[in-house]
């Protein structure tokens, strides 16, 4: 099959290529490609370009401790595909085509590791690219992830298209990608160019550059023997020390005093005095200044400080609180971000599949997400409670702690203490409580049978007994619940 030409002439890409560095964005006088960050976004207040200062964000670590902990949680939860039944109920769709792609979408990794490559570039670049590579009948046989910082959608400067299609540059060639061979996610719009997301990061510039800075002061101190400089003089002031002198005797103190020889003993040529300068690096209060950064980023990812392991959080946490905040970590960042990857996957992928008129739907599965489960104490204290005041029945309790039950026999509620009510479709003359009643655990225990007749009564009556034992009614105040 020939390569057909795209738009300029450019080959249309039809497998995927894999890089280096690349070279210079792709421009043309009829297209725009502006990249959000091309466009000068200063802060109020200073001329200096915090962008240009931090450089690669993902150098940060600030910044890879929210992508590393986004990726790994997407990783948890798989893609499914539901649609409603005849009678309005969702149900998942078995084996649909687009949940095995997603769960191998190259030979050569799975879905969990083109999830987990997912955050880095949401978090950073604010737009991820899939690539759909198609056989030769144009059915998708594979997904693949391009590097966000090299593919940038193309337009006509005409307002009236918003996207034709997607330039794609290779070891500085640039390739034509067709837009239905594109899954685009954005993180929300950039206002500046609505065609792209906006990267979270755009606001937090100022704060990566400060904690790049003191992270470096705090390593050039350490590697400064742990101070932040020393003066060395004369012992005499008649005495003075010559430009080679001067840097012999640096040259020796800073091989006796820093690297691996720090504390090493020095003998010098030379009668001198030693200096620091006048001020201390706790005074510096470096772990104060290092916990604005963190908070600033967990604030604008909307991840709890504590949940990324930043100091900021986690000298407030304890361990009884940090469950809660993991789930609000998952309930503010997660859940969101998985809705938003099903919704543009529904819109850009899933029609490959079932049309463009489908009413499938896809959805992450979040029933076995460990953060989200609750408490074993808890969920058995709970249903232990349901199950005494009569509100789900034996075998629904069981069935919920993951034991085995009897679709008949532990189909009964509990209207009181000892007492079991059985659902009407089920009664069949015959109880299905335990065997032995309240009123002879009562005649065990020595009561008269009156109170036992009072405490012990069942509902329903057996047949035939209801007007010999006065059981014709329900017990006062214990009216049965119907089950339908």
């Amino acid at each position: 099959m020939k390569n057909r030409k795209g738009l300029f002439g450019l080959p249309t890409l039809r497998d995927i290529l894999f890089t280096g560095q690349g070279g210079q964005y792709f421009s043309n006088p009829d297209y725009q490609d502006e990249d959000p960050f091309n466009v000068l976004r200063v802060f109020q207040g200073t001329k200096i370009d915090y962008k240009a200062k931090v450089g690669d964000p993902g150098s940060q670590s600030l910044v890879m401790s929210a992508c590393n902990w986004l990726g790994t949680q997407l990783i948890e939860a798989p893609l499914c595909v539901y649609e409603k039944d005849y009678e309005g109920q969702v149900q998942k769709v078995e084996n649909h085509e687009l949940e095995k792609l997603m769960q191998h979408p190259t030979p050569y990794f799975s879905g969990g590791l083109l999830y987990k490559s997912f955050a880095m570039p949401w978090i950073i670049d604010g737009n991820v690219y899939w690539l759909k590579v198609r056989d030769q009948s144009g059915k998708i046989k594979e997904i693949w992830p391009l590097r966000s910082n090299a593919v940038h959608p193309a337009y006509k400067d005409n307002g009236r298209t918003y996207i034709d299609g997607y330039i794609y540059r290779v070891d500085a060639k640039d390739y034509w990608l067709n837009q239905d061979d594109v899954v685009h996610f954005r993180y929300g719009l950039d206002p500046l160019n609505p065609r792209k997301g906006l990267s979270p990061l755009v606001s937090l510039y100022r704060e990566l550059y400060a904690d790049n800075e003191r992270a470096n002061f705090q390593g050039a101190i350490l590697n400064n023997f742990g101070v932040a400089g020393t003066i060395i003089t004369p012992k005499s002031d008649s005495v003075v020390i010559g430009e080679k002198g001067r840097q012999q005797l640096k040259r020796e103190f800073q091989s006796a005093h820093t690297g691996d020889l720090r504390g090493d003993v020095m003998v010098g040529s030379q009668s001198v005095t030693v200096v620091p300068l006048g001020f201390e690096p706790d005074k510096l209060a470096l772990q104060v200044l290092a916990q604005l950064p963190e908070e600033r980023v967990s604030a604008v990812l909307m991840i709890p400080s504590a949940v990324l392991g930043f100091g900021a959080g986690l000298r407030y946490t304890n361990y009884a609180t940090m469950k809660e905040l993991r789930e609000q970590a998952y309930e503010g960042a997660v859940i969101p971000t998985q809705k938003l990857i099903a919704q543009e996957i529904d819109a850009q992928l899933l029609y490959e599949f079932d049309g463009k008129e489908t009413k499938r739907r896809s959805q992450f599965d979040l029933s076995e997400v460990r953060v989200l489960q609750e408490d074993e104490t808890k969920l058995t204290d709970r249903l232990e409670k349901g199950w005494k005041s009569g509100l789900i029945t034996r075998g629904e309790a069981r069935q919920a702690l993951g034991f085995p039950f009897d679709e008949k026999r532990d189909a009964v509620f509990q209207a009181s203490a000892g007492t079991a009510l059985i659902p009407e479709d089920l009664a069949d003359g015959q109880s299905l409580a335990p065997t032995v009643s309240v009123f002879d655990q009562q005649q065990a225990r020595g009561q008269s049978s009156g109170e036992a007749g009072q405490q012990g009564q069942t509902w329903p009556p057996k047949q035939g007994q209801a007007a010999a034992n006065g059981q014709g009614k329900p017990p006062a105040g214990k009216e049965p619940e119907k089950v339908m």
